[in-house]
């Protein structure tokens, strides 16, 4: 396309020019010869016009722009980092701080449950086992955990466990369709599953960063590990 529209514009007038030239690229990525890393330039055209008006040269200026993009990201990421900070601070401050406490409690209980199962479903899936317990047990706690960040408001985990519940959903219908060959149909959901673990992974990565927001901005009194709660009262009901 760009070979076709550099043989179009020369001899050609003002009005063939405008209407090519949004396909040159006014940027491009080259990478250098020996694969250590790759450059952003930046390209601006400036037609040269004869005296009959119609274009007989073209100037490019090129920019290395690498190190203005890298910075630019750089600080785009960084608003929206502070962006969603600022978001999970207000839905915590949007809720009761004596209510926040027992909430994370819950959450890691039926985070834990939830990471075992989809532990249990890959292996399942591993085994070419159809038998559905393991995804049905894995749909009930991330159901628990989106209706109750939901009704805290808290948008980030919500929306998370909603898209792992999706891909969870597609895993569930591969493996209730009889029609696909058994190789086929585990190939499939074993690719699928392996990405519901990633996103799993990050579901917890967001719920620390509500905790961590939670214990250094709020001072909110969170236990370092609920774990530790449970050996606490399996220890006082074996004492009792």
């Amino acid at each position: 396309l760009i070979s076709f529209c550099w043989e179009t514009i020369f001899d050609a007038d003002e009005t063939q020019w405008i209407m090519i030239n949004n396909q040159f690229p006014s940027k491009v990525n080259i990478s250098s010869k020996d694969g250590s890393g790759k450059k952003i330039l930046k390209i601006a055209y400036y037609p040269i016009w004869n005296e009959q008006n119609l274009l007989s040269n073209m100037m490019m200026v090129i920019d290395d722009i690498t190190e203005m993009e890298f910075l630019e990201n750089k600080m785009r990421q960084e608003k929206e980092t502070s962006n969603r900070r600022i978001t999970i601070l207000h839905e915590l401050t949007s809720n009761k701080r004596s209510t926040l406490k027992p909430f994370f409690h819950q959450l890691d209980e039926n985070l834990k449950e939830a990471q075992k199962w989809s532990k249990v479903m890959k292996e399942d899936i591993k085994r070419k086992k159809s038998d559905l317990h393991s995804i049905e047990s894995l749909f009930k706690f991330l159901h628990i955990i989106k209706g109750s960040s939901r009704q805290f408001s808290f948008s980030f985990i919500s929306k998370k466990t909603h898209e792992i519940e999706t891909i969870l959903s597609n895993i569930h219908e591969l493996i209730k369709t009889s029609e696909l060959d058994d190789d086929v149909k585990y190939k499939d959901t074993s690719y699928k599953a392996e990405y519901l673990l990633k996103e799993m992974d990050q579901l917890v990565g967001i719920i620390n960063g509500y905790i961590k927001i939670g214990k250094t901005l709020l001072n909110l009194d969170f236990p370092e590990d609920a774990e530790t709660i449970r050996h606490i009262h399996e220890n006082i009901k074996n004492f009792d």
